[in-house]
């Protein structure tokens, strides 16, 4: 019996062991996978970035400032640019997480009355997004207002966005597969 009882000892203490092993394999892994971008949006006017992440900006729209706060755009309105981190990677993949970052946010940027073309268009989302020889080029779905004061808002918000990072130097950009440009000249933009 003697024999019985330190085999069942022996199974439970290397069952606890094998089990303290696990928990701090799993505690190991889980604290150091800071790849993610992780964003707390602790005051609705400040975005707080924490690990592993490269600076950039999201750009909203301050409506018909007359460029008082950033650059000149559409009808009397100016590109306001906020502090916003991605993690590091190419180009056109930063790109496309800051837009889905913009897409993600509300009409309105918090408290601070900024407009969020991208956010406005909640039916929008972003299809594909390619960057070659400095050309980024831009695709959503879904419906855009391209009213005469809403499509240089929209157009200046995406080339902002993607302008910022090194490599892009000209930004095309598509609705369902038709250029902005097409889309915005029938408007009579």
């Amino acid at each position: 019996m003697s024999g019985t009882r330190t085999r069942i000892l022996l199974v439970a203490v290397l069952a606890v062991l094998i089990a303290l092993g696990t928990t701090i394999l799993l505690w190991v892994v889980s604290g150091s996978s800071s790849d993610s971008v992780s964003v707390n949006t602790t005051n609705e006017d400040e975005l707080v970035v924490f690990d592993n992440t490269i600076n950039t900006t999201l750009a909203f729209i301050a409506l018909d400032d007359n460029g008082t706060s950033g650059e000149l755009v559409g009808c009397g309105d100016s590109v306001v640019l906020v502090d916003y981190g991605v993690e590091p990677g190419p180009a056109q993949t930063r790109l496309t997480r800051t837009l889905l970052a913009a897409l993600d946010e509300d009409a309105t940027y918090g408290a601070s009355g900024l407009h969020n073309p991208l956010g406005a268009h909640s039916d929008l989302s972003l299809d594909l997004v390619t960057v070659e020889d400095g050309l980024a080029s831009i695709y959503f779905v879904g419906t855009l207002e391209a009213a005469h004061c809403e499509a240089p808002r929209f157009e200046a918000q995406v080339e902002q966005l993607a302008l910022q990072f090194e490599g892009i130097e000209r930004v095309e950009i598509f609705v369902n597969e038709i250029s902005f440009e097409e889309l915005t000249d029938s408007s009579g933009r």
